[in-house]
């Protein structure tokens, strides 16, 4: 006879979502580097060993709060996205609706955050199974309707998802957001329509 995991799965479940918001928060106020297992331990009221349970370090902890928050993203993005119907609008859409979240600070410093914590090859892992994915989809039939001919798909993502994501940490600098947004999108989808022409 088989053993009923339910409630236990369904704790482990709730312990490992409690320790991920509370991580968020900490990362947020703190950034990776001063961000404490300690605070995150006592604010949980939780024993230590458990959240090493589920995660091995602060590193595997923050990889997974940022994993979350590209997932998060990309499914917000993606759900407008399936609403358009030409798929080069759909990408000139996902960059807006990108930039729009990078606007939000909490958002920022975790995306920024994430430059010095995860190395390269696994941010951008994360990212094509989440973002770069979504704008592949559209990508390819963007290429199939005449746009960036001759290019490679897979470059093209990478430029257009990094120009965004450039775009998206230069937040920092500015005072008025919205009228920032504005005229970053603006630019951006001038940009991308002459590349693609």
């Amino acid at each position: 006879m088989s053993k009923n995991i339910g409630p236990n799965k369904k704790n482990l479940e709730q312990t490992r979502k409690l320790f991920l918001q509370i991580a968020k928060t900490e990362f947020i106020n703190h950034g990776y580097a001063d961000s404490s297992t300690n605070r995150i331990v006592a604010e949980s009221g939780m024993a230590r060993g458990s959240l090493y349970y589920h995660f091995k370090d602060k590193r595997q902890l923050f990889l997974a709060v940022y994993t979350r928050l590209l997932e998060d993203i990309n499914n917000r993005i993606h759900k407008e996205l399936k609403k358009t119907q030409d798929p080069w609008d759909a990408i000139k859409l996902g960059c807006s609706l990108f930039l729009k979240e990078c606007k939000n600070k909490k958002t920022r410093k975790l995306l920024i955050e994430s430059l010095s914590a995860i190395p390269y090859q696994e941010r951008l892992a994360i990212h094509s199974n989440t973002l770069l994915k979504t704008f592949e989809d559209y990508l390819g039939p963007s290429m199939e309707n005449g746009r960036f001919k001759g290019q490679d798909p897979l470059m093209i993502t990478i430029i257009i998802y990094g120009m965004m994501s450039e775009l998206g940490r230069s937040f920092e600098l500015v005072e008025n957001p919205d009228q920032y947004l504005k005229m970053m999108t603006d630019s951006l989808n001038s940009t991308l329509d002459k590349m693609a022409a």
